[in-house]
C-alpha cells in the first residue's frame, strides 16, 4: 500500500518518492535539480512532485528513455502479496505484458516496486465490471446494458488485463458510488410515490352513507341488470337514489320496497295462472 505521505493524492514529497523507487532523498533531490522531474514545487524548503510526473518518469524509464533512475524491484511472491492475488495470476500478467518493467534477473522475474504501487493505486481508484455489479446489486448483463447506454463516463482500459481477456474495462469507484446513491434516491422516490398514490387511493375510497347500498348490491338484490338499476335511479323509482361522485347509491328501504313489490306481483301472476 502507498503511504499517506505518498498519496496527497496529487503531490508527493521527495521522501515518499525515495521510498517508492528504492533510493535516497538526496538522489531524488539531485534528479529534481537535474530536471528529470518537470515543474516541481518547493514549500518551506521541501520539494514536492506531482504523482503524474513520477508516473511519467517511471514509464519513460521502462520504455527505454535514459533518466538515470534506479527503481526498487519486487519478486513475483512479493508482487502477489501486495496485489492480493495468487502467483499464477502474476505470472499470467507478466506473460501478457501487463508489467512493463518486468525483467529476468538471475533466473527470477523482477517487477518494479513503483509499478506495483501504481497498480495498487489504480485498483483502489477503479472497479472492474464484476465489482460494479456487486456494488450496485445488479446482474452482469444489467451492468453491460448501462455500459452500452454510456452511463459510466470514467470507463477506461484495465491495466491488469492481458491481451486475451475480454470485458477489460474498469470504472471509477467514485462514479460507481455516485451511481449507487442516485439509484437509491430513485428507488426511494418511487417508494414515496407509491406510498402517496396508496394514500390518495385510500382517501378517495368509496364510503357508503348509512342506510344506503351501492348499485352493484342493488343489482344482486333485485336480480336485474346494472343498466336497469341505472334507469330506475334516473327515473326516481328507487326513492332518494343519487350519485356520490360517479357512483349511484340507493336507499336500502327503497330496494326492500321494490323487492317486496316484485314478489307481490310475482305471487299475483302465479295465482292468475292457476285460475
Amino acid at each position: 500500500m502507498l503511504s499517506s505521505e505518498a498519496l496527497d493524492p496529487t503531490w508527493w514529497h521527495i521522501s515518499a518518492i525515495a521510498t517508492e523507487i528504492g533510493t535516497t532523498v538526496e538522489a531524488v533531490k539531485e534528479d529534481i535539480l537535474r530536471g528529470v522531474y518537470r515543474n516541481p514545487d518547493r514549500i518551506d524548503g521541501e520539494w514536492f512532485v506531482t504523482f503524474e510526473e513520477v508516473e511519467r518518469v517511471f514509464f519513460a524509464s521502462v520504455g527505454g528513455d535514459s533518466t538515470g533512475l534506479q527503481w526498487g524491484e519486487l519478486t513475483v511472491a512479493e508482487t502477489a502479496h501486495r496485489l492480493h492475488m495468487c502467483r499464477s495470476n502474476v505470472h499470467r500478467m507478466v506473460a501478457g505484458g501487463v508489467f512493463q518493467s518486468a525483467r529476468l534477473s538471475a533466473g527470477a522475474c523482477r517487477i518494479s516496486a513503483f509499478e506495483v504501487s501504481w497498480m495498487q493505486r489504480h485498483a483502489e481508484k477503479y472497479a472492474t465490471l464484476p465489482e460494479v455489479a456487486r456494488l450496485l446489486g445488479l446482474t452482469h448483463h444489467a451492468v453491460l446494458a448501462l455500459v452500452y447506454r454510456g452511463a459510466f463516463k470514467t470507463m477506461r482500459r484495465n491495466p491488469f488485463s492481458t491481451g486475451s481477456q475480454r470485458l477489460f474495462n474498469v470504472v471509477s469507484r467514485s462514479e460507481v458510488r455516485a451511481h449507487k446513491r442516485q439509484r437509491a434516491a430513485s428507488a426511494q422516490a418511487r417508494r414515496l410515490a407509491r406510498k402517496y398514490a396508496e394514500e390518495l387511493r385510500r382517501q378517495r375510497e368509496f364510503i357508503l352513507p348509512d342506510g344506503y347500498v351501492s348499485a352493484p348490491d342493488a343489482v344482486r338484490a333485485l336480480g336485474v341488470t346494472r343498466e336497469r338499476v341505472r334507469q330506475l335511479c334516473e327515473g326516481g323509482e328507487l326513492g332518494d337514489a343519487h350519485r356520490v361522485g360517479t357512483r349511484w347509491v340507493v336507499p336500502k328501504s327503497a330496494v326492500e320496497k321494490r323487492l317486496s313489490a316484485m314478489r307481490t306481483r310475482r305471487c299475483a301472476t302465479q295465482k292468475g295462472k292457476r285460475r
